[in-house]
């Protein structure tokens, strides 16, 4: 084989390295923007239908570890609001509307301290301070 033939299928055979490696990087690419907003089947995804099951497998894998955080943390806030209504003497329906409005109230307090925030640096600008 002479050297420019040589040369050539090294050329050839780094380029369809390169190829599968930019193809793979665009695949893990694809999977990192589908678990960062997941709204759309990411195994449908046109131009990565050759990654059809590969896909599919990952998107199957991320949503069964989504819901298995999710029913955990549901399972922790059940405990706490029954932890709650057992202390309070009172049904759990009742638990669980004092913890949302206690929500609330924590949501309420936490805007007044971004206004009282913003108010007193307005207040402080306005009189020179």
């Amino acid at each position: 084989m002479s050297a420019r033939c040589a040369l050539a299928a090294f050329t050839t055979s780094q380029a369809h390295a390169l190829a599968g490696a930019l193809a793979a990087n665009r695949v893990e690419i694809l999977k990192e923007n589908w678990a960062a907003d997941p709204i759309w089947d990411l195994e449908g995804t046109e131009g990565f239908e050759e990654y059809q099951e590969e896909l599919k497998a990952f998107s199957d894998t991320k949503k069964a570890e989504w819901k298995a955080s999710h029913d955990q943390q549901e399972q922790k806030r059940i405990a706490y609001i029954q932890k709650k209504a057992d202390r309070l003497g009172c049904s759990f329906g009742v638990a669980q509307y004092i913890t949302g409005l206690e929500d609330n109230i924590r949501k309420l307090q936490d805007q007044i301290d971004v206004l009282l925030e913003h108010s007193d640096g307005a207040h402080r600008q306005i009189r020179g301070y």
